[in-house]
């Protein structure tokens, strides 16, 4: 490729490659690369517009790189040598590789016209304030893409509801896990054995003479009976029925007293 047709530094004395002088204006629809005074990373058409609604613009910038082309392809192809010139030299080896994979299968293959990538990126984060999309599949390239801004804005009609569809599919992913189903197929059988086993025991235990009113229920019952609970309600019911025997009791013994003691 020949030398950068415009590429500025910090200020705009000093320097340049050959080409326009620094402050030449970009051509709308050329890919361009670019960092400013933070230090984020852009890549963008210019004249796009950004997630947040502006413009993008490289006369905004501290340091671009003009690709001269509206070819997605051909800026992909060297975008890897642009990325290792001096003037980029302060871009962090993750923002390196988000702009690749951008390029690869990330924002940019999936037809967007611009992304950000600051150096405080976490590796693997997607930011999607700044354009970032998760990687795709493959390589999404669209023979419309840059192009004009009428067939641009019909580009990202058609691509947006397919990045709602992404989210969307992200945040319900566990669903479709594989661990997932294994746990709830186990959960499962293993519930299924139980009462199968509990269906056998009682059923041996019915069949046997001497438990033939054993039940599930009656089961249950015989723990509970055998808990704390269960022996404070059994002492309850004892004393009770012991207090109703007694007055019965009680209550004969007083009627067999005046039946004798009755005058004949």
């Amino acid at each position: 490729m020949a030398s950068p047709a415009r590429i500025r530094h910090g200020t705009s004395s000093g320097t340049t490659p050959a080409g326009p002088a620094p402050g030449t204006l970009v051509p709308l629809g050329n890919w361009v690369l670019g960092t400013d005074t933070s230090g984020k990373a852009y890549l963008f058409i210019e004249g796009s517009t950004t997630r947040l609604g502006g413009t993008a613009n490289a006369e905004n910038l501290v340091n671009y790189w003009d690709f001269g082309t509206r070819d997605l392809t051909t800026m992909a192809a060297n975008l890897g040598r642009v990325m290792s010139l001096p003037q980029f030299k302060d871009l962090t080896p993750t923002q390196e590789s988000a702009l690749m994979q951008a390029v690869d299968v990330g924002a940019i293959a999936q037809g967007r016209q611009y992304f950000a990538t600051p150096r405080s990126q976490k590796p693997g984060q997607t930011i999607r304030s700044q354009g970032q999309l998760p990687s795709g599949s493959s390589a999404v390239y669209s023979p419309i893409i840059p192009g004009s801004n009428v067939f641009s804005s019909i580009a990202n009609a058609i691509i947006g509801p397919f990045d709602a569809l992404a989210s969307f599919l992200g945040m319900i992913g566990w669903i479709f896990h594989p661990i997932f189903w294994l746990r709830a197929v186990e959960f499962l059988t293993g519930l299924a054995l139980m009462f199968y086993g509990l269906s056998h025991i009682t059923g041996a235990m019915r069949r046997s003479s001497a438990t033939h009113r054993t039940s599930v229920r009656s089961i249950f019952g015989d723990l509970f009976k055998k808990s704390p609970a269960g022996f404070a309600a059994s002492s309850y019911v004892q004393r009770r029925r012991g207090r109703r025997q007694g007055r019965l009791d009680r209550s004969y013994q007083e009627s067999r007293k005046a039946a004798r003691n009755a005058p004949e």
